[in-house]
């Protein structure tokens, strides 16, 4: 699949601290279903292609340096905290959390955070609007403007802790960044341009609404009624022979797990849904683990929100299916609060950028990893279904 809209947008220029002028350089639309993206050799993210938003007069990003949205510092020398071992990656954290307070991490040098400055945005509060980094120069970044001060003075904090840390350890040395240092930073610098500018574009995507109502009036193929046998119907869309997990949140790691590790012909034989989970990705043969060591493939991308009720995520999907341009095979009703659209899986490329604007969108981050379950309809919760609500006529057919 290839994206069919993108924006290219000028690079940043984290040397000379000045982000490349997004308010004043003209954007050329690229609209060929042949695009090849070729990123700088220098740096991946070096030339920025962006998904087209689809909206009009997205507010730019700030080009002065004054604006702690885009620009995070390059520091020539810093006490850099090696990340060696469980043990030390364990104490980076605690760290980080009683300078910042809790933080979500993705991943062992970064995670989602509240802002140090949230009382004073004059906008409206994302739950990923602000991150947390620790490699090379530890850095609180937020995609809003307005706490600037408290961001700055929280940055600070944040790398004194690491550096008396080091001091007590014995081992605090000023340590020049490398050049792979630098280009890593410049790189997360341009990620984060990406992500202020999905949040300048959010507002008007949500009011291109699609609303529950209509999600479900929409589907291809009609869905209503026969919801215990719906399970069914969402296991046709997994190729002949894959091995699927479906279990509880906890039926992995133990020997007798492989109970959840079927293929799909071997699923299908049950009466009723087996369990209220589902992997979207695929396993090796007699696995017991739900883990990323032991998935084959990666069928599916899950896309839901916590943050946005029933009638708002349907514009997240509208905008994927048709903006990105991602095939749209099912939407699930939770049973809850929350809809679950499974798109086909994206290439490498548009993934990473999915990375940086779905979460910007109020989408979950978690339903990136590839071991993450999601709700199975035809399965019971709280005493309702868990069902489709909208259906593809590919995996009718």
């Amino acid at each position: 699949m290839k994206t069919k809209d993108i924006i290219e947008q000028p690079p940043i220029d984290v040397a000379s601290n000045n982000p490349g002028s997004l308010a004043n350089a003209s954007t050329k639309c690229l609209t060929t279903t042949t695009t090849t993206i070729r990123p700088s050799e220098e740096t991946p993210y070096g030339v920025q292609y962006l998904f087209d938003f689809g909206v009009s007069n997205i507010p730019s990003t700030t080009t002065t340096a004054s604006n702690n949205a885009v620009v995070l510092p390059i520091a020539t020398t810093v006490s850099v905290t090696e990340n060696s071992g469980n043990k030390k990656i364990s104490s980076n954290h605690e760290i980080a959390e009683s300078t910042i307070g809790s933080v979500i991490w993705t991943s062992e040098t970064e995670g989602y955070c509240t802002c140090p400055g949230i009382n004073s945005h004059t906008t409206k509060d994302g739950n990923h609007d602000c991150m947390v980094y620790i490699d090379h120069v530890p850095t609180v970044y937020c995609l809003h403007s307005s706490c600037k001060s408290a961001v700055d003075a929280k940055n600070k904090e944040l790398r004194k802790a690491f550096n008396e840390s080091q001091m007590s350890e014995g081992s605090c040395k000023k340590k020049k960044l490398t050049p792979e240092q630098i280009r890593l930073i410049k790189e997360r610098n341009e990620k984060n341009s990406i992500r202020l500018r999905a949040k300048n574009a959010r507002c008007q995507i949500l009011e291109d609404k699609w609303l529950y109502a209509d999600i479900c009036k929409d589907s291809p193929v009609a869905v209503q009624g026969n919801e215990e046998n719906h399970w069914k119907l969402l296991l046709q869309m997994f190729p002949k022979g894959d091995v699927i997990w479906i279990g509880g949140l906890y039926d992995s790691g133990k020997s007798e797990n492989t109970n959840s590790f079927k293929t799909k012909e071997d699923w299908l034989t049950y009466p009723i849904a087996p369990s209220p989970f589902i992997c979207p990705a695929t396993f090796k043969p007699r696995s017991y683990k739900r883990s990323n060591e032991s998935i084959v493939a990666r069928r599916f991308l899950v896309v839901e929100s916590d943050e946005l009720n029933r009638d708002q995520v349907g514009a997240i999907f509208k905008w994927l299916k048709n903006r990105v341009g991602l095939r749209l095979y099912a939407i699930v009703d939770t049973a809850g609060k929350s809809l679950h659209g499974w798109f086909e899986f994206p290439d490498a490329e548009e993934l990473e950028h999915l990375k940086l604007v779905l979460p910007t969108f109020g989408c979950d981050p978690k339903l990136f990893t590839p071991s993450q379950p999601v709700r199975l309809p035809g399965a019971l919760r709280d005493g309702k279904y868990q069902r489709l609500v909208y259906l593809s006529k590919e995996v009718a057919q």
